[in-house]
């Protein structure tokens, strides 16, 4: 007689669980819901991280604002006092000792917020993950966050907590209170010819990251740059995105690296050799990214928001920031990457849904689509250097690509303060940056100019009272310029139909003027 394997049972009683599990009882699903509650619980007791920060004790006596021509120095000696104070506690000082305490207080009679010097977070995730958790796992863990659901829903959203006892942003390794009237368009100049690289340039190795195609390098100074070139088809558009709108924001305040359009010489690479790039002066000391949540605290991080409506930058994101760490235990914080502001969009031109909703937006998107969108419909791009840049913006609806946590923590004090600053950007500042890109077409530069205007106009409207929006941009207005773009290139492409503007395609794309 033959035994049937002793397995089988246990099979059959799989078999038979498996069946009840397929048809959970009420029991079952009640235990399934507790389990799911208990988890959402678990989320929101542990909610999204985010650095506690400590207002200054001591008003200040300086440091409201820093002029153009004193900033480098400056935050040169920020840096080397909370150097100075970060070896004190290395050597086993505290709060208590007089030494320390007579740092604090020069520190704070500067208005400079000494303790985000001190703090380093990792935050290791790239793109694209940093999008799929921000979509995902942080939302839900931020949705579990009862008390601040509860402070939404009332409308009383948590101010930021970083500013000093007279209510306004302080000093930081993030920012810096520029007097930017003090950046006219003769100092921009002159910081531009300081910036450009000299000489040949020497390769020092291949980018890797991102989507730009580009190099380090150095000039005859010895002074490390990345180099930037623009997509085949769009000269002149990711180059003139990336100064212009890390120029803007640099004499906001923001710590962005410098940079400047130039031609690349001496490499001895005949794919680089009498090319166009952007020129970015590289950080050193680099040490990866941070990540907005952890700092959604403070004004200057969620006030970013409103200067990325302004300049369209819809890449205003974790995985565009960098941590400088250039002596043990003391770090600055930086934004950069513009290339996708303006009418860029790095590699292609914009579409117009970017700004008004993410790039993966099941939600949105369909309801856009059924009940009318707010973006053009019928549009084309003004020419293959500026891409799709368009002069109406709403800066309350406007979103990145994808979500951004500091964003939705932004309150409307927040906002004004960031409508304040872009208000003292004058019309001579921007005609300045932009020209200082040298657009083959003047066309181009003057629609860059008018829409930056346009923008800007909006943004200050939208936030500020009447009275003070006048007020505030009364010297910085200009009659609109109606520039006449000139003709559009001629787009030629092989293959029956042409690319999809959304998703490409497999049609070969040229360009015939």
């Amino acid at each position: 007689m033959i035994e049937e394997p002793k397995t089988r049972g246990w099979s059959n009683s799989t078999t038979r669980v498996r069946a009840s599990w397929a048809r959970p009882s009420a029991m079952q699903r009640a235990g399934t819901i507790a389990l799911a509650l208990a988890v959402w619980s678990a989320a929101g007791c542990a909610s999204v991280a985010c650095y506690p920060h400590q207002a200054l004790s001591v008003p200040a006596e300086s440091g409201d604002t820093i002029a153009a021509a004193d900033r480098d120095a400056f935050e040169s000696w920020s840096f080397e006092r909370v150097k100075e104070l970060e070896k004190l506690y290395s050597q086993g000082a505290d709060d208590s000792d007089p030494a320390v305490i007579a740092l604090q207080t020069e520190l704070e009679r500067s208005a400079v917020d000494w303790r985000t010097f001190l703090v380093k977070t990792v935050d290791s995730f790239k793109f694209p993950t940093m999008a799929i958790l921000n979509h995902s796992w942080f939302q839900w863990r931020q949705a579990a966050d009862l008390n601040r659901d509860l402070r939404v829903l009332v409308g009383s959203p948590e101010e930021a907590s970083d500013l000093t006892p007279d209510g306004s942003v302080p000093n930081s390794a993030f920012f810096t209170r520029t007097d930017i009237a003090s950046y006219t368009p003769e100092r921009l100049r002159e910081e531009f010819a300081e910036i450009a690289p000299v000489g040949n340039i020497t390769i020092t190795k291949e980018k890797k990251d991102g989507t730009s195609e580009g190099f380090f390098g150095k000039d005859e100074r010895g002074i490390e740059y990345i180099f930037i070139f623009d997509p085949p088809f769009n000269p002149e558009m990711q180059t003139s995105a990336e100064h212009i709108g890390s120029t803007l924001v640099r004499i906001l305040g923001w710590r962005t690296p410098k940079t400047m359009v130039c031609t690349i010489h001496g490499t001895g690479n005949p794919w680089y050799d009498g090319r166009r790039a952007a020129a970015t002066v590289a950080v050193k000391g680099y040490k990866g990214g941070w990540a907005y949540r952890t700092y959604r605290d403070r004004r200057e991080v969620r006030a970013l928001c409103v200067i990325g409506a302004w300049l369209n930058n819809v890449d205003q994101s974790e995985h565009n920031t960098g941590t400088s760490q250039q002596s043990d235990g003391v770090y600055t914080y930086y934004v950069w990457d513009y290339g996708a502001g303006l009418g860029s969009f790095t590699f292609r031109p914009k579409w117009p849904r970017l700004g008004w909703q993410y790039l993966w937006d099941p939600v949105h998107k369909p309801l856009a689509e059924a009940c009318g969108p707010p973006w053009e419909t019928d549009w084309r791009v003004t020419s293959a250097a500026v891409g799709y840049f368009s002069p109406e913006v709403d800066p309350e609806r406007w979103m990145p690509f994808y979500p951004n946590l500091a964003f939705e923590d932004t309150t409307q004090a927040d906002k004004r303060w960031a409508a304040e600053r872009i208000a003292q950007i004058s019309d001579a500042q921007i005609r300045t940056i932009v020209e200082s890109v040298r657009y083959t077409y003047p066309s181009d530069a003057e629609y860059v100019i008018a829409t930056l205007i346009a923008r800007r106009d909006q943004v200050v409207a939208h936030y500020l009272a009447p009275d003070a929006s006048r007020a505030l941009t009364r010297e910085n207005r200009a009659d609109t310029i109606h520039a006449a773009p000139h003709p559009l290139p001629q787009l030629v492409w092989e293959g029956d139909a042409p690319p999809d503007p959304e998703g490409g395609g497999e049609n070969a794309l040229s360009v015939e003027r």
